[in-house]
């Protein structure tokens, strides 16, 4: 109980309730390992940290079980005046690691805390090229985030990490295109970025953009920058293939009819229309037959759309390809999107798989660079980032319930990729089709 009221003090900054409870002890913590101090930094008042540091003798270096320091929690909330005194009254090495190797730039630059990111850089003279465990530079981070300001300075601090790709092979301009931020992705471009920089696998930004359901990158990506609409992965998927089977009908009928695309087959002989069907994407299959697309087609198991949609236990698909129903016998229509796509806003708050592994693609979910660790669960969650973080006089904040945010990045219907088997890929019913591509893969089918 004395616990509770302390953590509750912390969080509100009231500092009056603090002093007069006995026992608050640094070895009080929640389920997930954060103290007083991490609740007080997450709350934004530097009396309490000062407080819980100088006359409690609670320690800088306290860690959750993630790896999370006070200063890791207060980069994350954008409370630089707690950033500030952490770093140069509390010794705190400004570079310091969490768990999964994300520091407090890396953070600050994730949730869109320019006025946190901007004294990092230049009152403490952080790291802009340190990398996280899954080589990730606080670029990369910036760039999901969509904070604009909060790029320019990184690439300013160094304009050659404009290129540099993560782990598994994602450039800024890669995350920018899955993340569905255009203005970031032209910016990215004019200092020099590379569309022609693939992840590992052959997916490009173009790949990405079709994927999350971006339909405004792919015509930029295609019409602007020249992308080109066939081109095709190490499983021979077109971004045609990934927005069929991710349900972009929208994007699926652009490509088809302005884009330039051609129905090709991956390197097990299907379709576009076999990806939507394998994944019961009933607009995106009445897209492709709207437009001219072969449902005789047989992939390399002699099997057509239609085949394989009964295969994946999707009878109205197959029942829709072999025009036995309308969509509007189905209660949809052609031009109802469905709310599987765009969910890019729900990426990078939440731990990823482990790295691509031979034969598997760098999709959405296995491009995730999110820090996993280094939010520390028990703080509260995240409110919409703000058009510039708070001053150095910050107020406390108030809100309560987990750092890592409600709302997704990516948003397919999953409500986050700590999620396991995300609500949105669904698995073939008693087929054993594991080559192919990962539209129906969960996360832990790749972790």
């Amino acid at each position: 109980m004395v616990a509770e009221s302390a953590f509750q003090a912390c969080k509100i900054g009231d500092i009056n309730t603090l002093t007069k409870l006995a026992n608050i002890e640094e070895s009080h913590v929640d389920g997930n390992g954060a103290c007083c101090l991490h609740y007080a930094a997450r709350g934004g008042s530097v009396a309490v940290v000062e407080y819980l540091v100088k006359s409690r003798g609670f320690s800088v270096l306290a860690r959750t079980k993630t790896g999370a320091t006070a200063l890791h929690d207060a980069a994350a909330r954008g409370n630089t005046a707690v950033v500030k005194w952490l770093v140069e009254e509390g010794g705190v090495a400004v570079n310091i690691l969490d768990g999964s190797g994300v520091t407090a730039l890396h953070l600050a630059a994730r949730y869109g805390h320019f006025l946190t990111v901007e004294w990092l850089l230049d009152e403490a003279s952080a790291d802009a090229s340190i990398r996280s465990n899954e080589g990730a530079l606080p670029l990369h981070f910036a760039v999901v985030g969509g904070d604009m300001n909060c790029v320019k300075i990184l690439v300013d601090e160094n304009p050659r990490l404009v290129n540099m790709q993560m782990n598994n092979g994602a450039a800024p301009i890669y995350l920018a295109s899955q993340a569905g931020h255009l203005e970031i992705l032209q910016y990215l471009i004019s200092r020099k970025a590379a569309t022609k920089v693939k992840a590992y696998d052959a997916m490009s930004c173009l790949h990405a953009a079709a994927q999350q359901g971006h339909l405004d990158i792919v015509k930029w990506l295609v019409t602007v920058d020249k992308s080109n609409p066939n081109d095709r992965d190490f499983d021979g998927s077109t971004p045609l293939h990934f927005a069929a089977g991710r349900g972009h009908a929208d994007i699926v009928r652009w490509l088809l009819k302005e884009g330039g695309a051609k129905v090709t087959l991956d390197n097990l002989g299907g379709s576009p229309l076999h990806s939507a069907a394998e994944m019961g994407e009933l607009q995106s299959i009445q897209a492709l037959l709207d437009c001219g697309c072969d449902a005789d087609i047989t992939d390399n198991a002699g099997l057509t759309a239609a085949e394989l949609a009964d295969k994946c236990d999707q009878p109205q698909a197959a029942a829709l390809i072999r025009g036995q129903v309308t969509l509007a016998d189905l209660g949809l229509h052609s031009s109802t999107l469905p709310a599987v796509g765009n969910y890019m806003k729900f990426l990078f708050f939440h731990p990823s798989p482990a790295l691509s592994s031979k034969g598997i693609r760098v999709t959405s979910q296995n491009s995730n660079f999110r820090t996993g660790n280094s939010q520390p669960p028990t703080s509260p969650p995240l409110p919409p980032p703000p058009a510039y973080s708070r001053s150095v006089a910050s107020t406390p904040s108030t809100v309560d319930s987990p750092i890592s945010p409600p709302p997704p990045i990516h948003e397919d219907g999953r409500e986050s990729l700590r999620v396991a088997g995300y609500g949105f890929l669904k698995k073939s019913a008693e087929v054993e089709r594991t080559e192919r591509p990962s539209f129906k893969r969960t996360v832990s089918e790749v972790s």
